[in-house]
């Protein structure tokens, strides 16, 4: 039996936990990560305790980084999937912050600004279409509505 405070089971219970939300991609979200991070920090702070809480802490820190990094892969490729451009992008940039010489992580963020680009070009062209017919029915209110939003 392990001999680890009940405070640092009951830490790694909740970073389980935490880590299965969202389709088990809850680490690639920010608000989620940040939760984990406050434990993991609770969590060292209880090293002095003994060894096996200074592993615990260790093992649990290595765990959560491999576990963020998998959930940021999955998010942008899950984003992209479903056409949520923003949230694939924010991903990819976040992963590339935690490893800034992966030439994959690059090609990932490319991909994604590129993917970006390309709705708010799609959304821009719908929007002009809509104010020039709106222009054409004298609905300036709704021009004026389609260009607020193009800017």
């Amino acid at each position: 039996t392990v001999a680890l405070p009940p405070e640092a089971k009951e830490i790694l219970s909740n970073l389980l936990t935490l880590a299965e939300q969202k389709g088990r991609l809850a680490l690639g979200s920010e608000e989620y990560w940040s939760q984990a991070r406050e434990m993991l920090t609770r969590l060292g702070q209880m090293s002095s305790q003994g060894w096996e809480a200074f592993e615990a802490s260790r093992l649990a820190e290595r765990w959560a980084n491999l576990t963020r990094d998998q959930s940021l892969q999955g998010v942008v490729s899950s984003r992209t999937r479903i056409k949520q451009y923003r949230e694939a992008h924010r991903a990819a940039l976040a992963y590339l912050n935690r490893h800034p010489t992966d030439r994959e992580a690059m090609q990932r963020l490319v991909r994604a600004e590129m993917n970006l680009l390309d709705q708010v070009g799609e959304s821009t062209a719908k929007r002009l279409r809509s104010a020039r017919k709106a222009r054409d029915r004298g609905d300036y209110e709704t021009v004026l509505q389609q260009l607020a939003e193009v800017a």
